[in-house]
């Protein structure tokens, strides 16, 4: 199922080409202020849970780099391969995991 997020300009706009339901669907979200549900693209917060508020993986103790930086691996991913497949990015949410590198004793 495909998550549709709409400006109110762009509502209007797509009453002749959408189903009827799905653009009654989008109007009531609309009128609510429901703009779709939050997922992270970051695997790893699917399987351990969304981490601290604000924190990043590029702070992580767990994020592998190769290659000066242009690769990155999570190190709890397990099978980690040389493809882009299970390349982390630094910009994704942290995950429940997530232990940051700059620990004040």
């Amino acid at each position: 199922m495909k998550v549709f997020v709409v400006s109110a300009g762009r509502l209007k706009e797509m009453k002749g080409w959408v189903p009827a339901d799905v653009y009654e669907q989008l109007q009531l979200e609309q009128q609510e202020g429901y703009v779709g549900p939050v997922a992270s693209p970051n695997p790893m917060v699917k399987v351990h849970g969304p981490g601290p508020e604000g924190a990043r993986c590029k702070t992580c103790i767990h994020l592998l780099r190769y290659r000066q930086g242009r690769y990155m691996k999570c190190e709890l991913r397990g099978d980690l391969t040389h493809g882009a497949a299970t390349d982390q990015r630094a910009r994704w949410s942290a995950c429940g995991k997530y232990e940051n590198y700059k620990k004040v004793p």
